[in-house]
């Protein structure tokens, strides 16, 4: 997953109607500038409707500043609140899957983040502009029950043991710990979870190292 797969998938999850919105995100993937805003106060009313419902504030307060006509003073500070709001909860939630990683690489535990982590942090602009429900983090099937006794003794035990994954819940941070990327039982085989392992890459941030 990356940020034109990221914001494609946003995209696609649009209304017809929402064309502006479209075309913001495709300038932003290509890093082209948006120079015009829509004319009438209802068109930019429905574009906040559109925004809010997909979390996509931060993008649009990023991507739309010097655009004119200007959004309107009271959608734009909303959008500003929104997007410092997302990057507060993001360091939060990067200081805590580091500290994770960490604990994880003492145990020769391998694991990757899986989109939304890497892409706040690695793929956008500022990390107030991808906001995430939860961390999803994957690692071989073989380590799950290293992995329960690691975070055990740390004190860390999952809140639920689900079909195909452990939810923990560490510093407020949910984190969901799958062991494999794709949960239908006849999809696993064509994508193994070693497969993501062997490739994983370091990417080095202020709070640590995340995968």
């Amino acid at each position: 997953m990356n940020l034109a797969m990221d914001l494609q998938a946003l995209s696609a999850a649009c209304q017809p109607a929402d064309d502006y919105v479209r075309r913001v995100l495709s300038a932003y993937v290509r890093k082209a500038p948006i120079t015009k805003g829509p004319d009438r106060l209802s068109q930019w009313d429905r574009i906040h409707r559109t925004i809010a419902v997909h979390g996509l504030e931060g993008v649009f307060h990023y991507a739309l500043n010097g655009v004119t006509p200007a959004p309107p003073p009271e959608m734009w500070h909303l959008w500003q609140k929104r997007s410092m709001a997302v990057l507060f909860d993001n360091l939060r939630s990067l200081r805590t899957a580091a500290d994770l990683f960490a604990l994880l690489d003492n145990h020769s535990i391998k694991a990757v983040a899986m989109r939304g982590l890497t892409l706040a942090h690695k793929d956008y602009a500022s990390a107030g502009m991808r906001s995430m429900g939860d961390i999803d983090i994957l690692i071989d099937p073989e380590d799950c029950q290293r992995f329960l006794d690691v975070v055990g003794r740390a004190g860390m035990a999952p809140q639920k043991v689900l079909r195909s994954q452990y939810v923990l819940r560490i510093d407020s941070v949910l984190f969901e710990i799958h062991w494999s990327f794709l949960t239908a039982k006849r999809y696993r085989d064509l994508l193994g979870s070693e497969q993501l392992l062997s490739s994983r890459r370091p990417h080095t941030t202020q709070d640590g190292e995340i995968y």
